[in-house]
């Protein structure tokens, strides 16, 4: 009788020892995820297109009567000529979005449109 006390006493803490490690790499986790998307290359389709989508389509995207510089940031085409992977500092999509300078800036505050300082870092991270 004693012994079976005992064994079950062991099995009862075994099992709460288990199950608070289990909730403890649960919460443990989140911050994990967190910081690999923060440090992450994101994806174009998923992350950068959205915000393009948003932001620069009207005026670069695939309406021709509305298209402004004949450039088109809805293509594959313009990550070979404006965007240099890895570097922000080079790519020159990167440059128009955070210039100081009013002419020249993405997209034009004439526009309404502007992107968020978390879109910025998106994009600075592509």
């Amino acid at each position: 009788m004693l012994k079976r006390t005992i064994f079950g006493r062991v099995f009862v803490l075994s099992v709460g020892i288990l199950a608070l490690s289990m909730i403890g790499n649960l919460i443990d986790e989140p911050t994990t995820v967190v910081a690999q998307s923060q440090t992450a290359v994101p994806d174009y389709n998923s992350e950068i297109r959205p915000i393009l989508s948003r932001a620069c389509f009207s005026c670069h995207g695939p309406n021709e009567r509305a298209r402004q510089a004949d450039l088109r940031l809805d293509t594959d085409a313009f990550h070979e000529t404006h965007v240099v992977p890895g570097d922000a500092d080079a790519s020159t999509l990167f440059q128009r979005l955070v210039t100081d300078e009013t002419i020249g800036r993405m997209p034009p505050v004439s526009t309404g449109r502007s992107l968020s300082d978390a879109e910025i870092e998106t994009v600075r991270r592509w």
